[in-house]
């Protein structure tokens, strides 16, 4: 999809702007799209908590997006990135 960033703060925060592409790379405007917060705050040396706001147009943008299987393939990215970061600890 289209990725418009907001802002990047290096190491901090990042926020862009999500939209569905087609394969040629067009933006899909009937697909709901989202703003996306991305906060990053080291809790000791080791450990960072990452935290994640998504904002959407309207509630049946929220809702379009669950149904189409959000909450399940978001967290199974997250696990995913919880494997690779303990096999990079290794």
């Amino acid at each position: 999809g289209f990725h418009l960033y907001n802002s990047i703060f290096k190491q901090y925060f990042f926020s862009p702007y999500i939209t569905f592409s087609n394969d040629k790379g067009e933006d899909l405007t009937e697909m709901p799209s989202m703003y996306w917060n991305n906060s990053f705050t080291s809790t000791t040396p080791s450990k960072t908590l990452v935290s994640i706001l998504l904002k959407f147009e309207t509630i049946e943008a929220l809702e379009g997006i669950i149904k189409m299987g959000f909450k399940e393939g978001f967290t199974m990215g997250l696990g995913n990135l919880d494997e690779l970061i303990t096999t990079l600890k290794k």
